[in-house]
């Protein structure tokens, strides 16, 4: 993808990626772009803060391996569950007992 640079977008790129994302304090950035509020300020801060959701969840997706759940997993997982249920309830009753 392939965009033209502007005052615009070297401006918002030095807010939110050069200072915010360095954290620089918001009150100082505000500063720095002459903005004259912090709340125009925070418009960069969202942007930002969007961006990096975005990149954490491609990260996730990366490392997170994708399980296919087959028949033969699916039950292996349901008879795990049922010994650790019988445990639990074998301790339980054990516990009954000594009270």
């Amino acid at each position: 993808m392939s965009s033209e640079l502007n005052t615009h977008k070297a401006r918002r790129t030095f807010g939110s990626t050069v200072t915010l994302a360095n954290n620089v304090p918001i009150h100082i950035v505000k500063e720095l772009l002459g903005h004259q509020s912090v709340k125009q300020t925070e418009e960069y801060a969202i942007t930002e803060q969007k961006s990096i959701a975005k990149e954490m969840n491609t990260l996730r997706d990366k490392l997170v391996p994708k399980i296919e759940f087959t028949p033969e997993i699916s039950i292996e997982i349901i008879t795990r569950m049922e010994a650790d249920l019988n445990a639990m309830k074998k301790k339980l009753d054990d516990t009954q007992r000594t009270c």
